[in-house]
C-alpha cells in the first residue's frame, strides 16, 4: 500500500517544521509574557488563539488565498506594523503595571480573564498574514509529484498544527516553571519586567526578522 506522503520527505518536513516553530517570534513572546504575568492558563489561551489563526491561515492557503496576498504587499506591511505597535503597547503596559511589593504566587491578582489573552493572541496572529505566503512557499517543498496532492496537503497541515500546539505548550510549561521560581523568591516584579522585555523582542521580530 502506497503511503500518502513520501516517508523521507515527511520526516524532513517534521524536523524542519519543529525547528521553525520553536524559533521565538511574536506569538511565543506573548505566550511567555502572559504566562509569566498571569499563569499557565493565560499562556494556554494564547496558544489556543495562535492555533485558531493557524487553522484559518492554513485554510486560506488551501483555498488559494496566498496568491491574492502576494499582490498587496503594502497592505501586509501596514498590518504588520500595527501588530508590532500593539506588542510595544503591551510591553509598556506590562512594565508599568508590575507589582511594587513582594507577594506570593497564590496572592497574585488577576485583573482579567484568560479570554482576553486569547483575544490578544488572535490579534497578534492576525497582524501576521504573511504566514499564508510562508505556507505557500514551504509546504510544496515536501510534496511528491507521484502522489495525489490533496491527501498530502491534508496530512502536512494536520502534522504542522500538532507540532505547533505541542511546542507552544512546551513554551507555556517553561514559562510557568520560571514564574514559580520568581514566586519562590516572593517577588513578581522581575517577572513583569522580563515579560515586558519579551514582548518588546516580539515586536522587533515582527518588524525586522519577518519581512
Amino acid at each position: 500500500m502506497t503511503a500518502i506522503v513520501d516517508p523521507a520527505l515527511y520526516g524532513l518536513f517534521l524536523v524542519t517544521s519543529a525547528l521553525l516553530i520553536i524559533t521565538p517570534g511574536p506569538i511565543v513572546s506573548l505566550i511567555i509574557a502572559e504566562t509569566l504575568q498571569h499563569g499557565a492558563r493565560f499562556g494556554l489561551a494564547v496558544a489556543l488563539g495562535a492555533t485558531t489563526m493557524a487553522m484559518l491561515y492554513l485554510g486560506l492557503y488551501l483555498a488559494g488565498f496566498a496568491f491574492l496576498l502576494e499582490q498587496i504587499p503594502l497592505a501586509l506591511d501596514a498590518i504588520r506594523y500595527a501588530g508590532a505597535a500593539y506588542l510595544i503597547y503591551l510591553a509598556v503596559r506590562a512594565f508599568r503595571s508590575t507589582p511594587q511589593g513582594r507577594i506570593g504566587e497564590d496572592d497574585l491578582p488577576t485583573e482579567r480573564s484568560a479570554l482576553s489573552a486569547y483575544g490578544r493572541s488572535l490579534w497578534i496572529a492576525l497582524t501576521n498574514p504573511k504566514v499564508v505566503i510562508f505556507f505557500a512557499a514551504f509546504f510544496p517543498q515536501f510534496l511528491s509529484n507521484s502522489r495525489p496532492v490533496e491527501p498530502q496537503l491534508a496530512l502536512l497541515t494536520v502534522s504542522f498544527l500538532v507540532i505547533s500546539v505541542s511546542i507552544d505548550c512546551l513554551w507555556v510549561a517553561a514559562a510557568a516553571r520560571l514564574r514559580r521560581v520568581f514566586a519562590r523568591g516572593r517577588t513578581m516584579r522581575a517577572a513583569g519586567r522580563l515579560s515586558a522585555g519579551v514582548l518588546g523582542l516580539g515586536a522587533l521580530v515582527l518588524l525586522f526578522l519577518n519581512p
